[in-house]
């Protein structure tokens, strides 16, 4: 599949090698999948363009929004995904399997998950270097980002207030490292412990410029 999507309402699965753009008012929404990938599911070295459009109200396993698996590719550069749910994680986006994701643009939003809300990446990479991840909520852990055993570069995203009902409203680390170069990470709460970050299993983190300011946890 090549080229441009238009108001899909129906589960998009994208395999190897093939690609797909989002653009213009491009709108993936409504669906429902068993296990991963709500609204699309990349797998394969496959590629998703997002440079505008949206990805909303879908849900899934894993990956409400999206899902990128085995050595997938998701570049986003503009666009809104938002209001999706996982019941366990990702509920935005789902990035996993020596995977891939770059953010430069755009805004990740209003989804839900019980670990990793906005984005949850497994034992793959991101780079965040621009745009917004904001106010998603998740259920225990990670209300923006949950990473295990991976590597993530934040140098220029917004991560600001998301909400975990247990631990970390922002970014929960298992394992892995995180390397924090610019960026925010505001107004983050959590109902225990770590409004900013929580590191666990010999996570590593390492920041050399960005602000963390205004985050709460209650113990």
């Amino acid at each position: 599949m090549n080229g441009n999507l238009q108001k899909i309402s129906n589960y998009i699965f994208i395999a190897t090698p093939d690609s797909v753009e989002l653009s213009g008012d491009s709108s993936v929404h409504s669906n429902t999948a068993t296990t991963v990938g709500g609204g699309i599911h990349l797998a394969g070295a496959s590629e998703l363009n997002m440079k505008s459009g949206v990805v909303k109200g879908n849900t899934a396993e894993n990956g409400g929004g999206l899902i990128a698996a085995s050595k997938a590719v998701i570049k986003l550069m503009g666009g809104e995904i938002s209001n999706n749910t996982a019941t366990n994680g990702g509920g935005g986006v789902y990035v996993s399997l020596n995977s891939f994701m770059d953010m430069t643009d755009g805004v990740i939003t209003g989804n839900t998950a019980s670990k990793g809300a906005g984005v949850y990446v497994n034992t793959a990479e991101a780079n965040l270097l621009g745009g917004t991840i904001k106010n998603n909520e998740a259920g225990a852990t990670g209300g923006a980002l949950q990473q295990k055993d991976s590597t993530i570069v934040l140098d220029g995203t917004t991560i600001s207030g998301k909400h975990a009902e247990t631990s970390c409203g922002g970014v929960y680390s298992n394992g892995g490292e995180i390397l924090m170069k610019k960026g925010s990470v505001i107004g983050n709460t959590a109902q225990s412990t770590g409004g900013a970050f929580v590191l666990t299993n010999s996570a590593v983190f390492t920041m050399t410029g960005g602000e963390i300011t205004g985050n709460k946890a209650s113990s």
